[in-house]
């Protein structure tokens, strides 16, 4: 359970924003802490951060950030879904862990991640249980972790990304932790549907992401305004 009961009332007493820093982000590279305020409060916080971020990179950095503060979680990822492929997007995780170097894997290579995408149910693996999906074990194992909830991100009822919500510690996601982080993964998919294709890069812009580290531009001079247009969108969110 969570540490303290809050009501819509204790919210009410207020004052806007009191809860947000200046740039209505999560505290960074930490976790709740015993007795930390209200879970309700905070998730209504993250929520008002969410809506105000105006690209599809800001509404799912702002997603993992609040995710890893509110549930007290490790680190989290979010990836899009581009054909079967699950492309590494975002990360954020507490100071000095790491989730490795981006990649891309095959939906067709983590049955359990395709059945949450095809469901739109979360799912959580954790080494405490006895029947450990294999896939996603080996990734556990690789990063560090002791279990992961997986969250389906859909937008215009379309599997959209995946949001992986990673735990250090030897703990199991709590009934209570998947509701709270539903809420915030269901505000996500309101704001990036509001959001609209404008800013939603192509399959190929995200298939470009996943293998490009630079981009080198000779004679930068002589470059137009379209091509430099060009260029901010094809390295958005870098």
């Amino acid at each position: 359970g969570k540490d303290r009961i809050s009501t819509f009332a204790d919210i009410a007493r207020r004052e806007p924003g009191e809860h947000l820093t200046s740039a209505g982000a999560a505290p960074d590279g930490r976790r709740r802490t015993r007795g930390e305020g209200s879970v309700l409060a905070d998730a209504v916080s993250a929520a008002l951060a969410i809506d105000a971020e105006t690209t599809s990179d800001g509404v799912c950095s702002r997603l993992c950030k609040w995710l890893v503060f509110v549930v007290g979680a490790t680190a989290c990822s979010a990836s899009r879904i581009v054909g079967d492929l699950v492309v590494d997007s975002t990360r954020h995780a507490l100071r000095e862990v790491s989730l490795g170097d981006e990649a891309a894997y095959r939906l067709s290579d983590f049955p359990l991640t395709a059945e949450t995408l095809a469901t739109g149910e979360p799912r959580t693996v954790s080494f405490l249980d006895g029947d450990v999906d294999p896939a996603e074990a080996f990734i556990l194992r690789e990063l560090g972790m002791n279990a992961v909830l997986l969250l389906p991100l859909h937008v215009g009822g379309k599997p959209w990304g995946l949001v992986e919500l990673y735990e250090m510690r030897l703990r199991r996601f709590t009934a209570d932790d998947i509701v709270l982080a539903r809420f915030l993964v269901t505000q996500a998919e309101r704001r990036l549907a509001a959001l609209g294709a404008e800013d939603a890069p192509t399959d190929t812009a995200l298939a470009l992401d996943a293998t490009l580290q630079h981009v080198l531009v000779d004679e930068f001079q002589d470059t137009s305004e379209t091509q430099v247009r060009l260029l901010e969108k094809m390295t958005m969110g870098w």
